[in-house]
């Protein structure tokens, strides 16, 4: 839904949200791919809050 209108913050917090679940699952390999997207997307849109969202979720 982000995708179709554009909404790139939207974007970047679904990507924190899938990188937790697959994180609790224990994929930690694709919860770190969903974080990095996120990050890359925050950093592209200068989003202070959305990239030290990525941060913290890295750590």
């Amino acid at each position: 839904m982000y995708k179709r209108v554009g909404n790139t913050k939207g974007i970047a917090t679904e990507n924190i949200c899938l990188g937790v679940v697959e994180m609790r699952k224990g994929q930690f390999d694709k919860a770190i791919d969903y974080f990095l997207q996120a990050l890359a997307i925050s950093q592209r849109n200068g989003n202070q809050l959305g990239q030290m969202e990525g941060y913290i979720t890295l750590g």
